[in-house]
């Protein structure tokens, strides 16, 4: 079996130290993310089946997309762990809880029946809107876990800024709107712009980030 050269072993025992493992994202870490990844695909295809004609898998789209928030929440403390008690890290965890309790909301008021499903849709929309700046403040600390790629780097803050945006379905929401004709314009944009970083980018974030993490 090959040895190291005697001389770098000599320079790290007069250094008196080690040669140190690159940063790298814990298992816990990378499941997490895959996991989110996974669960907002599922979420995406279950809802394009609903409107191809099979009804059954709204409810199944509901619950996943409760699921997602809660993942985000689970990546969220991961990462404050690994990291530590700094302020981003435990600003992520407060806003992902908020981001899942607002979205498992919005999936119980419509699969319980308890109000249409426009409004519950923009109950959903406020969740997204926590559930995307929760992204962007554990950033910094998935950074500095491990290497990331520019293009995905870009892609999480494309994609929690356009969740961030969510947040415009507030005053429909807070006036209980349940009919879409009835929502003013910057409702829809809000709304536009947060499930196509839901359905559209978060999915893609999170699984090149699972791939990247995995060839570490």
């Amino acid at each position: 079996m090959p040895h190291a050269p005697a001389h770098g072993l000599r320079k790290w025992r007069a250094l008196g130290t080690a040669p140190v493992a690159p940063p790298s994202w814990s298992t816990e870490v990378q499941l997490a993310v895959l996991a989110l990844g996974a669960t907002a695909v599922a979420a995406a295809v279950c809802l394009l089946l609903m409107f191809a004609g099979v009804p059954a898998l709204g409810p199944v789209n509901d619950h996943l997309n409760a699921l997602v928030g809660w993942l985000a929440l689970a990546l969220a403390v991961l990462v404050r762990r690994r990291e530590g008690a700094q302020w981003p890290a435990d600003a992520a965890v407060a806003t992902a809880a908020v981001g899942a309790v607002v979205l498992t909301l919005g999936s119980w008021l419509v699969v319980s029946g308890a109000t249409g499903y426009y409004l519950a849709g923009l109950v959903s929309s406020l969740g997204l809107a926590a559930t995307g700046p929760a992204l962007l403040l554990t950033r910094p600390a998935l950074l500095a876990a491990g290497p990331v790629p520019a293009g995905t780097d870009r892609l999480v803050r494309l994609c929690g800024w356009c969740m961030a945006a969510g947040v415009l379905a507030l005053p429909a929401a807070l006036a209980g709107v349940d009919d879409p004709a009835a929502a003013p314009p910057y409702v829809w944009v809000g709304e536009g712009l947060a499930w196509l970083g839901f359905y559209g980018l978060l999915p893609v974030w999170s699984l090149r980030l699972a791939r990247r993490a995995r060839r570490q």
